[in-house]
């Protein structure tokens, strides 16, 4: 198990793995979309109420997020441990792997803490941040399938 790399997975395996990425991706998109949106909205309820935008929520939008959080923490952790157990098999260096580990956990507890406490500047930076870190180990695994044995 220990020579085990992803470039020995059969075409039909390689297909799933593929199909998997694939379906991330698009929800990265549509979940940068429906931020990306929700960001907007409720900057133009503020300003048509005449408030900035970070004093728009009250208690009660606050509990929510918290409320939410949680459920959004799990989620997002999920889809990282989901691509992660395919990139431990990608040939990647240990330390490479560890510091993607390392910043996904501080990316994800950042995000959820900008979730709760409303701060959409460090939701948005540290989303982008998860984001580019699926995708690198996304795009590291598809190559690592296909590499020639030496």
């Amino acid at each position: 198990m220990a020579d085990f790399r992803l470039n020995h997975l059969h075409f039909g395996a390689k297909i799933i793995v593929i199909a998997f990425f694939f379906l991330v991706c698009i929800g990265l998109i549509l979940s940068m979309n429906t931020a990306s949106k929700a960001v907007k909205m409720r900057q133009a309820k503020a300003k048509a109420i005449g408030l900035q935008p970070n004093q728009f929520f009250n208690e009660d939008d606050k509990f929510l997020h918290f409320k939410d959080a949680h459920a959004h923490l799990y989620g997002h952790a999920l889809v990282f441990f989901a691509v992660a157990a395919v990139f431990i098999f990608s040939g990647v260096k240990e330390m490479y792997k560890i510091l993607v580990a390392a910043l996904m956990v501080v990316t994800l507890l950042v995000h959820t803490y900008g979730l709760i406490n409303i701060k959409v500047g460090i939701e948005i930076a540290s989303m982008v941040l998860y984001s580019i870190l699926l995708i690198y180990m996304m795009v590291v695994s598809m190559l690592a399938m296909y590499k020639k044995e030496k």
